[in-house]
């Protein structure tokens, strides 16, 4: 019985400290290294089940969860902290309605378990698709309606493709993950030449590996100006401007749902008022000015749970 009366007054100070942060380490057994797991496996499930009951609806603060994927979500590994565009348009949705948000980063399929479990309250750069309907509220409009996907040269050559006819003779660089348009995609006579990564193509640019690349406009003019090459790498006049609406959305098993048409009424205002075109439109402003747009960002961490 006093072990018993232990280990529930173990329980009930666990459960007042909040969730528990344990750094993995390799040992060689000893004795009482039985009880020294059933420890570590009682702390891991107090975690498991703070951090559970810490999200939706305690005193207003709910669960933003996403992968990193600049510009929108930008994660810094020193300071552990999130900045960008997403991170902007959900920290003035937060303030707009009356509620706090703590800001973690997690892959992006487990971030949608989250969401289907309700683990997390909010994530943002969401497609909509019948399966996520089930267990998220999409707020309308799209914050972003559109993806530009435009062609990159070598400044003063950037007139070369006007229309879409003038890539034909080109040596064009594509992202092998990435689908651009079905025209582009599936025209076997533009000279394509794959890579894994973005990065890679300006690389090859600036070496006059290739012609000219294409990319969605955002993250490449994102990655020009970090890298110091907006001056020498130049969009052509000619684009694809592709249906790719990006929502917010707010998990249904979140107290945050109960906010939900007060959140569309904001959603709705920010869209009509150009507020989020003011934040893209400013973020990329700083960052040619050599400024974080993000500032400082706001406090994050990845989170290590598991999902089930």
């Amino acid at each position: 019985m006093k072990m018993k009366a232990a280990w529930q007054s173990r329980w009930r100070r666990a459960i007042r400290a909040g969730p528990v942060l344990l750094k993995p380490r390799c040992a060689k057994a000893r004795p009482g290294a039985g009880n020294f797991l059933a420890g570590l496996l009682a702390v891991l499930l107090i975690w498991a089940l703070s951090g559970a009951v810490a999200h939706a609806g305690d005193g207003g603060v709910y669960i933003y969860t996403n992968a990193p994927w600049p510009p929108r979500i930008i994660y810094d590994e020193k300071s552990a902290n999130l900045s960008g565009i997403d991170i902007e348009i959900v920290r003035e949705i937060a303030e707009a309605a009356g509620f706090e948000v703590h800001f973690t980063t997690t892959p992006w399929k487990r971030s949608l378990r989250m969401m289907a479990l309700g683990t997390a309250d909010i994530t943002s750069s969401c497609q909509r698709k019948p399966d996520r309907e089930k267990y998220m509220h999409f707020l309308e409009p799209p914050y972003i309606a559109n993806s530009t996907k435009a062609f990159y040269l070598l400044r003063g050559e950037e007139s070369r493709i006007r229309r879409y006819e003038d890539i034909y003779g080109l040596s064009v660089g594509v992202n092998l993950g990435y689908r651009y348009s079905p025209r582009f995609d599936n025209d076997r006579r533009v000279a394509k030449h794959s890579v894994k990564k973005d990065e890679q193509l300006i690389r090859m640019l600036l070496y006059n590996r290739i012609d000219a690349f294409i990319g969605t406009e955002m993250i490449i003019d994102y990655l020009l100006i970090k890298g110091g090459h907006d001056r020498r790498i130049l969009r052509a006049p000619f684009a694809f401007s592709e249906p790719a609406a990006s929502h917010i959305v707010i998990s249904k098993k979140s107290g945050l749902a109960k906010k939900l048409p007060v959140l569309q009424r904001t959603m709705k205002k920010m869209v009509e008022e150009g507020a989020i075109d003011r934040i893209i439109r400013d973020y990329f402003a700083a960052l040619k000015d050599g400024n974080d747009p993000g500032g400082e960002g706001v406090p994050a961490r990845r989170s290590e749970k598991t999902v089930p």
